[in-house]
């Protein structure tokens, strides 16, 4: 194995052994948020739609993806009959390979601010919140994205 290949898997491991349970959960919930047509794997179009949850360029995460899906079928790692989508498992394996600042924002502006829809019974429409923005589903298992920006408090002002 080449040693840039052992470094990258190295620093993959290293990423991968850091994170919390709550992450580890999280990460759960943001599959299972993109994957919108519940597959149980994701297609590009359904990857780059975490750029919209934390302001990330959708080129750069579309190449990550590309890399990944590139990545997993070299390696026979199960893509679904062929396909260009990932498992679970090829999702994280894309998320710990982000470049530092992508994977600080997902950990930092994604991860905590996921609504897991079967927190409520499934009921819920709400996907994110950061108390800045809202996101939410059209309708349940829809595609659209409804984003509501929150009025930021007001300094001095009283709460009722």
């Amino acid at each position: 194995m080449p040693r840039g290949e052992r470094e990258r898997e190295a620093r993959q491991a290293l990423r991968a052994a850091t994170w919390s349970a709550k992450e580890r959960q999280a990460l759960g919930v943001l599959f299972r948020t993109i994957d919108i047509d519940a597959s149980g794997s994701i297609a590009r179009d359904e990857f780059i739609e975490i750029a919209a949850l934390c302001s990330l360029e959708r080129s750069s995460l579309g190449a990550a993806f590309d890399a990944g899906v590139a990545s997993a079928q070299r390696r026979s790692v199960r893509t679904p009959r062929g396909s260009r989508e990932l498992t679970y498992d090829g999702f994280l394996k894309v998320i710990q390979e982000l470049d530092e600042a992508a994977l600080d924002a997902v950990r930092t502006r994604v991860l905590p601010f996921l609504v897991d829809p079967r927190a409520n019974g499934g009921d819920s429409l709400l996907v994110f919140d950061d108390g800045m923005q809202q996101l939410t589903r059209l309708v349940p298992g829809g595609r659209a994205l409804v984003r509501t920006k929150l009025r930021p408090p007001v300094p001095g002002a009283a709460a009722h």
